[in-house]
């Protein structure tokens, strides 16, 4: 059994595996926005998000399994490990030549940006499934190591390739974010003591269907739901292309976006990571008090941290986004901010809330959860913008209404669930 103090240690590690990483991030979005034009930053932000939204929807939902199933085994690891690195390349490899294919023959890109743009999402895959890894053994400080030298080197290798190899500024951002993946997935190769040696040998032929049908029964759900909740996080940005034409507003929007996301994960998505893997291993060890106790205590703080969030956004975050990142100094953005940074922090709730059905396999449950929630933001996306002039924070209130009623429903069907009571 993990003992009692363990989860508070773990939690600081990933909290500071995000704030340094985070830093990193807000340095380079702040980089980006004076080096690059507005158009230019519109232009390769809607394609970033594009391949970190395609790297989690391919292997999302193997990530969240490798969790579940490996925090509470001691042995055979690496069976369950090189099976979900098969399953996640095939995947991950799918998916770029799509992507590679639909950018160039269809929108118009080099073909020379599109294969880097394939390998981005490959390594950024990849990084995620090694992360997860190391979360399911309870190394909080090799996560946090890793991060460091993942960001860093991005930041690094960004500027020393446009200095050196004069590829233009697009081509420079996007091999600095792959080898930078790399450095990462191979430290945490050699941290995680995965020898590669042992990895390449293991014979998983007599294993492979059994683990590859429990990854599908548990997983192939949560594919959907990494899906649905990454298109809301996606659409509105080409849908505000579509009704204004205005790209330099698109990347104004994204910016703010990307910044106020960010900074919320950064103290938020920690306290996901510290978490699921404890409460795993107190599901299995029906240490049911102790599961809804982190739960409670979890969804505590980040209520704290978002009433704290909201109050230094209104005194001191806008003025900082506008100074220092050149958002536009209207109340249009200041208000959407509001919106942006409750929603955010409503969404990572949700995923705490969700806990019980996920623990109970009920991934299924979860799906039909947020599709009801994603009907109703799609409706929202198309209405409340119309209504309300196409102002920016109609734009991302969807998300928050929908968000709202996911917790709802989730709340009632974990209420049912045999063994549970009301967090």
């Amino acid at each position: 059994m993990i003992r009692q103090g363990r989860f508070g240690t773990d939690l600081i590690f990933y909290l500071l595996g995000a704030l340094i990483p985070g830093i990193n991030n807000f340095l380079i979005i702040l980089v980006l926005k004076l080096f690059l034009k507005p158009f230019d930053f519109g232009y390769y932000s809607l394609r970033f998000g594009l391949v970190l939204l395609l790297s989690i929807t391919g292997v999302g939902w193997i990530t969240q399994s490798i969790v579940r199933f490996l925090a509470m085994q001691k042995n055979n690891k690496l069976h369950l490990l090189k099976t979900c690195v098969i399953l996640g390349f095939s995947l991950l490899l799918l998916l770029a030549i799509v992507l590679i294919f639909s950018f160039f023959f269809f929108i118009g890109d080099s073909i020379f940006h599109c294969l880097l743009m394939g390998l981005a999402l490959i390594s950024s895959g990849l990084q995620l499934i090694f992360i997860s890894y190391t979360q399911a053994n309870f190394n909080s400080r090799i996560y946090f190591r890793g991060e460091i030298i993942r960001t860093l080197s991005y930041l690094i290798l960004s500027f020393f390739i446009a200095k050196y190899i004069k590829a233009g500024p697009i081509s420079f951002l996007w091999m600095g974010y792959i080898i930078s993946n790399l450095f990462g997935i191979s430290f945490l190769v050699v941290k995680n003591r995965i020898s590669i040696k042992a990895f390449v040998s293991t014979d998983i032929s007599s294993s492979f269907k059994r683990d590859l049908m429990l990854l599908l029964r548990y997983g192939s759900p949560l594919a959907i739901w990494f899906i649905l909740l990454n298109c809301m996080n996606y659409i509105e940005k080409p849908l505000l292309i579509y009704y204004t034409g205005d790209y330099e507003r698109v990347g104004d929007y994204q910016a703010m976006f990307d910044i106020i996301l960010r900074g919320t994960n950064i103290f938020l998505l920690p306290m996901s990571y510290a978490i699921f893997p404890h409460i795993t291993r107190a599901y299995e060890e029906e240490d049911l008090i102790r599961v809804k106790n982190l739960m409670k205590r979890v969804l505590g703080m980040e209520l704290i941290a978002l009433s704290v969030a909201l109050f230094l956004f209104g005194i001191l975050g806008f003025d900082i986004l506008v100074r220092f990142f050149k958002i536009p100094d209207i109340r249009e953005y200041y208000f959407a901010g509001f919106v942006m940074l409750t929603s955010a922090t409503i969404w990572q709730m949700a995923v705490i809330v969700h806990k019980p059905l996920e623990l109970n396999k009920s991934t299924m449950q979860m799906v039909l959860s947020l599709f009801y929630s994603f009907i109703i933001y799609i409706i929202l996306l198309f209405w409340l913008p119309k209504l309300f002039n196409y102002h920016l924070a109609f734009f991302t209130m969807p998300a928050l209404l929908a968000g709202i009623f996911y917790i709802i429903i989730v709340y009632i069907q974990a209420k049912r669930r045999e063994n549970w009571v009301a967090i």
